[in-house]
Order: structure tokens, then sequence, then C-alpha cells
């Protein structure tokens, strides 16, 4: 099986990170694919502001991790995946917060 690859959303933005990060965009499809490790890297770049959600999360890449999409999965990526960047944003909160709860 290979490996899962991941997406960069961006909620400043509010754009998936284009290929090799130079550009945003609104098309799923067009945004860059990483390794989860890389991924995570580039969600590290920028300084994150407590209380405020995080500048930018990753999230798995739709055709990752499961059989080749159908044509309606296709069709309903981009609103399944707005979803999955809400629900990421969520538990990024909370966990942002128990950390800051802790300091």
């Amino acid at each position: 099986m290979t490996e899962p690859m991941y997406l960069v959303w961006s909620n400043k933005q509010n754009a998936w990170w284009g290929p090799g990060g130079r550009y945003y965009t609104q098309n799923l499809w067009e945004a860059q694919r990483y390794t989860l490790l890389d991924a995570e890297h580039a969600c590290q770049i920028r300084t994150q502001q407590p209380g405020k959600p995080s500048t930018e999360i990753a999230v798995m890449a739709p055709e990752s991790g499961r059989p080749p999409l159908t044509d309606e999965e296709l069709r309903y990526a981009p609103e399944l995946m707005r979803r999955l960047v809400e629900d990421v944003n969520r538990m990024d909160r909370r966990e942002r917060a128990r950390e800051e709860a802790t300091r």
C-alpha cells in the first residue's frame, strides 16, 4: 500500500497550497500533495497565535488510503473536503486550547 498523501489548507487564505507552495488554489485537484511529514513541516512554518486557529492544517487527500474515487465521489469531493477542513479545524482548536490551559 502506498503512503497516504496530504494537502495543506491555509485558514488565512481560505485555500489549498498550490504546487511547490508558490500560490494558493481553490481547486482541490490542483493542490500540492505532501507526505504527512512534509505537510506537518509546512504547517509549522508560520508562527501560531494563541487563541487563534492554526494558520495552516494538514488534511488527508481524498484519494489517499482508499480505492479509486467513483464519478459521484469526484463530483462531491470539494464539499466533502470543506467539511473535513471544518472538522480538522475544530479538533485543532480543542487541542490548542488544552495545550494553552496546561501552560
